[in-house]
């Protein structure tokens, strides 16, 4: 079997892109932490250490991979995108930085100590950068809410309207009541 290239090279714009490249060598030592267990398995033991003994790795490994390829995938988009409409390219490339950056903060322990992929100022830049990315955002959040092309009745909740009176009556489980259900 031939050994994947991971280089990048048909993506040049990938190769300079520091949060993105802190997903990929998480994912790429992971799956070779991985690796290097299950060599050391053999047809009697794979089950259990498979199920039972790596099950945190295994599940943390596609985790990684969907993490990783969901972001590769919006930086492509994003270098698609950047000739014919620069405004999305933008706000596409915000939201795909505050992706990351909330990726590695909820997995920070991988990111600091288990893998050590970054230190602890770096881990610090990183949160500055989220919350500056979150306050660049507030500026489209309801550009990007109305480009999902949600109604207005799948958006509202019972508690951003009347929730005592919608709460006076049976809602059989907050059922709409123009939703006609015979018992």
């Amino acid at each position: 079997m031939a050994k994947e290239d991971f280089s990048y090279n048909h993506k040049p714009y990938l190769q300079n892109h520091k949060l993105f490249n802190l997903l990929l060598k998480r994912e790429l030592m992971q799956f070779k932490k991985l690796g290097k267990v299950l060599s050391g398995t053999n047809k009697d033991t794979m089950f259990e250490t498979w199920m039972n003994e790596e099950s945190d790795l295994i599940q943390s490994c596609g985790k990684s991979f969907g993490e990783r390829f969901c972001a590769e995938t919006t930086i492509d988009l994003i270098e698609k995108t950047k000739e014919t409409d620069p405004a999305t390219a933008e706000v596409l490339n915000l939201l795909l930085e505050q992706y990351i950056c909330d990726i590695i903060e909820k997995d920070a322990g991988t990111f600091l100590s288990n893998l050590s992929l970054i230190s602890s100022e770096e881990y610090q830049e990183i949160q500055g950068q989220s919350r500056q990315l979150a306050q660049d955002l507030a500026d489209h959040a309801l550009n990007i809410v109305e480009a999902f092309g949600l109604s207005d009745d799948l958006l509202s909740a019972p508690i951003a309207n009347d929730w005592s009176e919608f709460n006076a009556r049976d809602n059989r489980g907050e059922v709409d009541e123009k939703v006609d259900i015979n018992y």
